[in-house]
């Protein structure tokens, strides 16, 4: 699944703004966490957890928004169902610790765009701004 969008760069931000509402509407399909929006990048999404565990979902994301230039080093390709299996881990952990949950981070753009996984250097993001924010958001989450 891939979200390019050819027109202006207003109609190209519409565009994107919808696909992650979509994106973030297809997550809660998956999960009973109450995920949320980081204020910081569009393209990640946290879920407050009562127990001392943090699930990750660094490289599951799709979204290649046309905006943000694909990076050229380091590993590029993506972790297929890394996504869907933290969902589901996060899910199972919550029914077996008696609805307590584990914190989740989970971050919608494809590997292309961004590599929350590695230090920021040119292997982690594309050097502009919105593959450091998601990078810097990223971070932030799993920190708080």
């Amino acid at each position: 699944m891939s979200y390019e969008h050819t027109g202006s760069s207003d109609e190209r931000a519409a565009a994107a703004t919808a696909d992650v509402a979509t994106c973030a509407a297809e997550l809660r399909r998956y999960t009973t966490h109450d995920l949320q929006q980081s204020p910081s990048s569009p393209y990640i999404y946290s879920a407050e957890g009562s127990l001392p565990l943090v699930i990750t979902s660094a490289h599951g994301g799709v979204m290649k928004p046309e905006a943000i230039p694909d990076r050229t080093y380091g590993v590029l390709t993506p972790d297929l169902g890394t996504l869907p299996l933290a969902l589901r881990i996060a899910e199972s952990v919550s029914n077996c610790c008696g609805g307590k949950r584990p914190f989740l981070v989970v971050n919608l753009l494809s590997r292309r765009k961004v590599d929350p996984n590695r230090q920021c250097t040119k292997e982690a993001t594309s050097k502009c701004e919105a593959s450091r924010d998601a990078y810097d958001a990223f971070h932030q989450c799993v920190e708080e």
